[in-house]
């Protein structure tokens, strides 16, 4: 069964669609939000990664030099 020269879909002008995105201030602060974390986390596991990677080439003792060298008496 034909429904006509559309094949069944809304007639109108043509290429007309349908929009039903509505985008308030809330909506597009949510995706910068989620935009930004996203890319901060993304950062965060590559900063960790990186280290990770590099650890195993780096010279020296396992544990991080952390404390300052001893100064010598006066």
């Amino acid at each position: 069964m034909r429904h006509g020269p559309s094949g069944g879909r809304a007639q109108g002008r043509k290429g007309a669609r349908l929009h039903l995105a509505y985008l308030d201030a809330g909506s597009g602060s949510l995706i910068v939000s989620a935009i930004a974390g996203g890319a901060a986390g993304a950062a965060v596991f590559a900063k960790l990664a990186w280290r990770r990677v590099t650890g195993v080439f780096r010279r020296g003792s396992d544990a991080p030099a952390t404390e300052a060298p001893a100064e010598a008496d006066r």
